[in-house]
This record gives structure tokens, sequence and C-alpha cells, in this order.
């Protein structure tokens, strides 16, 4: 199993428009993008790479446009902040990305109302913590990612009301603790990167209501404790990356093909290594 940063879109056509945000006038144009995470195109709004959003608050001075269906924010380290009342200009948006920006801090405020957003894709940026109630809106989020950011701790509250989340990517951040409730929520998640982090053990509590988990990746963490009976509960379960850990190194996984499993291999040795 491996992980790796996927191309998330790329342009079709391409029509001017501007925006402002705090009364600056930021460049900006709409896009025929295909989203391959959708596999279809949508017609998607983003600033230009050169322009900066410095300040807090700011929102998108263009007209209502129910077409907009993703807002996107790429490879710009001047873009520190997200926009407020997003849904008042596009309030059928599907997706929404800042990818590979500055921004410390996202609320509910940037995503409210938004409820139509099955796909939000927040990496590399300086995210250190996600309030309870920042995606309450987004009852029909399906992917969600945070990787490379600097989040430290995941609390019981982060993934509230996420029923339908599928897939959630936490890898490459600095996390040393994991709430046992923090994933109570997301009855209907298939596959979950924790992966490049610090985190030092595991219970089954921290999985107990994830029946439906297809793919856990918990590679190059610092874990020591494991409990042999985490993945008892998972009947779809296809492959547990813990390679690069302190009790434990290796990829168990089904081979569908030869029709065999690792996973009584890795229960046997959780119970002596871990």
């Amino acid at each position: 199993m491996k992980i790796s940063t996927v191309l998330l879109l790329f342009t079709i056509v391409t029509t001017s428009l501007k925006c402002s945000f705090c009364q600056r006038i930021v460049e900006g144009h709409v896009t025929d993008s295909l989203w391959f995470r959708f596999n279809m195109r949508l017609w998607t709004f983003r600033i230009n790479s050169n322009d900066a959003i410095l300040v807090e608050n700011g929102e998108i001075s263009t007209t209502k446009n129910e077409a907009i269906k993703a807002l996107t924010f790429n490879n710009n380290k001047n873009i520190k902040f997200p926009p407020v009342k997003v849904h008042e200009k596009f309030p059928n948006l599907v997706a929404y990305q800042i990818f590979n920006c500055s921004v410390k801090d996202v609320r509910h405020k940037n995503f409210e109302h938004l409820s139509e957003i099955q796909a939000v894709y927040l990496g590399y940026n300086l995210i250190t913590h996600i309030s309870s109630d920042t995606f309450i809106d987004l009852p029909k989020l399906k992917f969600l990612s945070l990787q490379g950011n600097q989040l430290q701790s995941i609390d019981g509250h982060m993934f509230e009301n996420l029923k339908n989340l599928k897939e959630l990517f936490l890898n490459d951040n600095h996390i040393n603790f994991i709430s046992r409730s923090a994933f109570d929520d997301l009855t209907e998640l298939r596959n979950i990167s924790i992966a490049e982090n610090k985190i030092e053990y595991l219970t089954e509590e921290h999985f107990q209501k994830n029946t439906k988990l297809e793919n856990i990746f918990l590679n190059r963490n610092k874990i020591r404790s494991l409990s042999p009976t985490m993945f008892d509960n998972m009947k779809l379960l296809v492959g547990v990356n813990l390679k690069d850990n302190l009790c434990i190194d290796g990829d168990f996984y089904v081979d569908i093909e030869h029709c065999i499993t690792r996973f009584s291999e890795l229960k046997e040795k959780i119970k002596k290594d871990c």
C-alpha cells in the first residue's frame, strides 16, 4: 500500500472574473476543471496564484453564481485566510480546496450553509487546530484531507456530524494524541490515513464504530502499544500498514488473488511485541 499526493484537477477552459477581499481587488477566474475524486468536470472558481489574501473575514465580491460547483486556492503562500459567506455567492459547491497555501485556521464561518459539499481538501497548509463546529454544516461530506498540516491532537468532537465521510487523510502532521471517541461519528468510513505522525498507542476503542474500514495507514509513527483486538470488528478490512513503528513494522493485507490473509499473523505479532 502506498500513499501518494494525487493531482486534484486540471483546467479545460478559462474565463475572466474579478473578486474582492476587504476592498482589495483580487484577480480570479472560472475554469471548467476535471476533479478526479468525482471523475467529472466542475465549474470551478479559483484565485490567481500571484495574489495575496492577508486579511480575515474577506468576501468574494462577485455576483451569485449557482453554476459554480467548486472553489479552489492552490500553491500560494500569500493566502492566509479563507473567505467567509461563500454560500451567498456559490450556494451549490460540492468541492472546496485550499492546497499548499499558508492558512493557519479554518472555522465554521468558512463553510457555513455549504450543505452540498462532498469533498474538502486542506492539505499542506499551517493548520494547528480544528474546532468542533468547523464542518458541522457539511452532512454530505465524503472526502476530507488535512494532510501535511501542523495538527498535534484529534479531539472527540472534531468530526461530529460527518456520518457520510468515507475517506479521511490526517497523515504528515504532528499528531501525538487521538481521543478514543474521535472517529465515533464516522460510521461510513472506508479509508483512513494517520501515517507520518507521532502516535504512541491505540486501542480498539479508537475504531470501535468504524466497522466498514477497508484500509488503515498507521506507518511511520512511534507506536509502542496496540490492542490485539482492535481490528476484530472490521469485516471489510483489506490492508493495515504499520511499517516503521517502535513495536511493530509491517504491511498486513488480504491477498485477494490467493485468498489468504495476514491479519491472524498481525494479531499474534501485536500480542507478542506490543
